[in-house]
């Protein structure tokens, strides 16, 4: 006999004021599919505030798509400014930033100057990185060539005797 307290089933499980006999059956193997909403509701005034809430839903779905986008755009502007800062070395102006209007979707570099040792260019940090990455991959190539070769283990069949003194 279990804890749970006994409950009695009631004797109609649906409100008498439900009619079910003129409810539509549908058809064995098919399946039940949510009317339209049009169709189930026949008041006009009604039907007008629903489509307005639906519309509303959307804009409000579209605002919090663009608020997201925002955010994101800001958040990869900050990355952007601190990996400049961190090439610098130092913190940049922001009067030496460029506007958003300067850009028209292409990426325009200062050149180099002439002048310009290659150890200041070789102590960059993304230089660095590249070199890096470069020698792995080196490695990884020498460990697939060098994976293309046979093994060879060399075995002896008995212990090597050793004459006793």
């Amino acid at each position: 006999m279990g804890m749970a307290p006994h409950y009695a089933r009631p004797a109609a499980p649906v409100p008498l004021q439900f009619d079910t006999a003129g409810a539509a059956t549908p058809a064995a193997g098919t399946a039940l599919t949510l009317p339209d909403w049009r169709g189930v509701f026949l008041d006009p005034r009604l039907r007008q505030v629903i489509a307005l809430g639906l519309d509303l839903a959307q804009i409000q779905s579209s605002a919090e798509a663009a608020r997201v986008d925002v955010a994101r755009d800001a958040t990869q502007l900050a990355q952007a400014r601190d990996a400049l800062q961190l090439v610098v070395g130092a913190p940049v102006d922001a009067a030496l930033l460029a506007g958003t209007d300067a850009f028209d979707g292409s990426v325009a570099l200062a050149p180099v100057p002439a002048h310009l040792e290659a150890a200041v260019l070789l102590q960059r940090p993304d230089v660095l990185a590249a070199e890096h990455g470069l020698k792995a991959a080196n490695t990884d190539i020498g460990a697939a060539r060098a994976a293309f070769f046979p093994t060879v283990s060399l075995y002896p069949l008995h212990e090597p005797h050793i004459p006793s003194e």
